[in-house]
């Protein structure tokens, strides 16, 4: 992708005329999905996108656009050059911007963070391997994520990384479940084996019998991801 967004850019370079300047940002990923349910896999699936958000200038005036692209280069040259012919013809109707300030001083850099991710397949048998007899519902993604900058000026940026993502639910009853989530950039069996056991105990303490509060003020301890979930819903 990195090869491709350069291409992509030496392109626009060449499609300019007159005082016009671009600046361009690149987002792109590769990234495997798989949804559990009852600790079997039910819906895995693979992602591959990118896409670029181009700003055109000239004259005080900018217009931007974004653009989902193809992966091939003759249909994206046809595509970048239609969308720079209707920036073209925004910027007329545009007032100068006072606040714009573009920075002369190119600064390229590069970071490529090593993958180190196991196989998708070996997450998901550990996964169904440690969840066998249990009500286990979630979904895991996994893969490469990237993203880049350039400018007419030659600045060139680049920044890639691989991660993953395991959120989970061991469920004891239809309205006691046990939330849990597992995340980084290097899959640990025994990092996923302790954070499995810890669930497990939780689940134990499900099963406890429940008592019946009467209306008042008590003292309430959430778990992290507990609190999380309160928080992410006021937000």
């Amino acid at each position: 992708m990195q090869t491709y967004f350069y291409q992509l850019s030496d392109l626009l370079q060449s499609r300019l005329s007159g005082s016009e300047m671009f600046t361009v940002s690149f987002a792109g990923e590769t990234s495997n999905f798989v949804r559990f349910n009852k600790a079997k896999v039910r819906q895995p699936g693979t992602i591959t996108q990118q896409s670029v958000s181009i700003r055109l200038i000239e004259d005080g005036r900018h217009a931007s656009i974004s653009v989902d692209l193809s992966g091939s280069l003759e249909k994206d040259t046809v595509l970048l050059e239609n969308v720079l012919t209707k920036l073209r013809e925004r910027l007329p109707y545009l007032p100068q911007d006072p606040h714009l300030l573009i920075n002369q001083t190119v600064s390229s850099s590069e970071r490529i963070d090593p993958n180190q991710l196991i196989p998708a397949a070996d997450m998901v048998d550990q996964i169904s391997t440690s969840c066998s007899g249990l009500d286990m519902v979630g979904i895991l993604a996994s893969g490469s994520l990237c993203f880049g900058f350039s400018n007419s000026l030659g600045q060139r940026n680049w920044f890639s990384t691989s991660n993953f993502n395991l959120d989970w639910s061991l469920v004891y009853s239809t309205d006691k479940a046990v939330k849990s989530t597992y995340a980084g950039r290097e899959w640990s069996n025994a990092g996923f084996a302790s954070k499995m056991e810890m669930a497990r105990k939780k689940l134990q303490a499900l099963a406890k019998p429940a008592k019946k509060l009467q209306p008042g003020q008590y003292r309430v301890f959430l778990t992290p991801e507990a609190l999380w979930e309160i928080l992410s819903l006021m937000n």
